[in-house]
């Protein structure tokens, strides 16, 4: 799983980001957090994570200078950044620092989890050693058994917890077996399904599209067109093949 580090000086903000059940669907670890940038100045450095995901505004030391003081100290991760109201300067600022993206608070959780669906596939790029074991024949029985299950299931609400409450293993341990063998997090791999079912119902029957939306595992019409445009660059209505 990919390591991740969070900073707020914001308490409250902290502990609701750090609960959201979405970072270990997205293949990411929760290593530390902290309300203070300086203390995190020297854990992140100590302990070198994936991303850091940081308050813009705090005191002492802003979301801007701790990425900055972190890659001048050889730091390699991605940065997520949240703000309540980022400025245009703030956000070129960011940008010019190579920050990865940022989210308005407060932190939605359809918008964390398309964030980090694109980190993953990122780091999986940056990070391409960590898919290259290879898995043993009982665990790619185990991956085979999964994966018939999310084909078959793929409308339903599947969660992490839910596949390893159904086939009795570790939500950890499943969603490395994902990234050993095809390089890719949990949600990627169940997105790529209902995504490709969604484009085969637009182009093959002439269902509304919040009917579709529904049968691809999406309650939220609004949610699956994001997805949507994100995955194939276009709206499913737009969508043509």
């Amino acid at each position: 799983m990919f390591r991740v580090y969070l900073v707020d000086d914001d308490p409250i903000i902290l502990e609701d980001v750090s609960a959201k059940p979405v970072w270990q669907e997205c293949g990411f670890e929760i290593i530390g957090k902290s309300t203070s940038s300086r203390e995190a100045l020297g854990e992140i450095q100590a302990l070198r994570p994936d991303l850091v995901m940081c308050d813009l505004k705090m005191p002492g030391l802003d979301g801007i200078d701790l990425m900055t003081q972190l890659k001048n100290s050889g730091v390699d991760c991605e940065f997520l950044m949240l703000s309540a109201h980022a400025s245009f300067r703030d956000s070129r600022d960011f940008f010019k620092q190579d920050g990865f993206d940022y989210l308005l608070k407060p932190v939605d959780e359809m918008e964390l989890q398309i964030a980090l669906e694109r980190l993953a596939r990122l780091l999986f790029k940056k990070n391409p050693e960590s898919s290259e074991e290879p898995l043993a024949t009982d665990n790619a029985e185990v991956i085979d058994s999964i994966m018939a299950y999310i084909r078959r299931n793929y409308s339903k609400k599947l969660s992490l917890n839910h596949l390893g409450q159904t086939f009795h293993f570790n939500p950890n341990y499943i969603c490395n077996l994902f990234a050993k063998q095809y390089g890719q997090t949990y949600t990627t791999i169940l997105t790529n399904i209902r995504m490709t079912e969604a484009a085969r119902l637009i182009q093959g029957t002439g269902k509304p599209l919040k009917e579709i939306a529904a049968a691809c595992g999406y309650a939220n019409y609004f949610y699956f067109c994001r997805v949507f445009k994100e995955f194939f660059g276009c709206a499913p209505s737009e969508y043509t093949g």
